[in-house]
């Protein structure tokens, strides 16, 4: 389309959304902003970054420090099904309660 000329129409022109038809205004020189007039969009982008890194290491060391046991095979006793954790003093509890 770069090569089409002010006020002409190309199509159809498919994407994500559909076919359309393309008419082209202006064309305008691209080019690189001055940091000065998008400063605070790369300062909140840089911070943004920062801090998906910081949780992604965050959850590697999680994940280093725990072990995750899926059981298969009887369901857990209500009160452990109601908070969705299950302690080692319920889990004898439960062992001890009958039809549990």
């Amino acid at each position: 389309m770069v090569d089409l000329e002010p006020d002409a129409w190309r199509g159809p022109v498919r994407s994500g959304f559909g076919l359309h038809l393309v008419r082209i205004s202006r064309v305008a020189p691209g080019g690189v902003p001055p940091l000065a007039e998008i400063r605070d969009q790369v300062a909140r982008a840089w911070q943004h970054a920062r801090r998906r890194e910081a949780e992604e290491l965050f959850y590697q060391a999680l994940r280093e420090r725990w072990t995750v046991e899926i059981e298969r095979g009887a369901p857990a006793p209500p009160a452990a099904a109601a908070t969705g954790r299950m302690g080692a003093d319920a889990r004898a509890a439960a062992a001890q309660t009958p039809g549990l």
